[in-house]
């Protein structure tokens, strides 16, 4: 998952994330330690942050906010 929004400690905005080749308008592609992984944009989802066990990774600023203006259209 990829954390959108932290809201306070116990609330966040998260996309979904898959390993799934998928194109199109609802999804952002990007790499991640070699491997390419794909965001699911139309599943923004409100979660607990107690559902997260570990942290694996951070996206880069840039991918960050590429992915924040696509969800923006979206909306």
């Amino acid at each position: 998952m990829l954390v959108l929004k932290k809201f306070n400690k116990n609330l966040l905005w998260v996309l979904p994330l898959t390993s799934q080749s998928k194109t199109g308008n609802y999804y952002h592609q990007f790499e991640f330690n070699g491997k390419f992984s794909f965001i699911i944009l139309v599943q923004l989802r409100v979660i607990s942050s107690k559902r997260l066990i570990r942290k694996i990774g951070t996206l880069s600023v840039d991918n960050f906010n590429e992915v924040r203006k696509k969800v923006k259209t979206l909306l």
